[in-house]
């Protein structure tokens, strides 16, 4: 029978083999690996940009037709808060 630290000795020896193995394994891929699957990142985040220009551009068209709304019913309490808005959003 194993005595603890022999048992533990035993075990460290395991896990060190598995992350020995695992570690192996990532470097191995991460040499092989083609370049293109990294472009995606890159990818994501020009998309990422992309729908941001888009909502804030979006939010902008949105705005100015409630701000003409406004000024055609001649309710200067509501274009002076959506001029606010837009100060806020620019």
């Amino acid at each position: 029978m194993l005595g603890i630290s022999q048992k533990s000795e035993f075990l460290y020896q395991e896990i060190q083999k598995y992350v020995g193995n695992a570690i192996l394994e990532l470097n191995t891929f991460a040499s092989t690996a083609e370049p293109t699957m990294f472009k995606s990142n890159k990818s994501r985040r020009d998309i990422l940009n992309e729908t941001a220009t888009a909502h804030q551009e979006s939010l902008r068209i949105n705005l100015q037709r409630r701000m003409e709304a406004a000024k055609a019913r001649g309710d200067l309490n509501l274009l002076r808060k959506l001029q606010e808005e837009a100060d806020y959003i620019k």
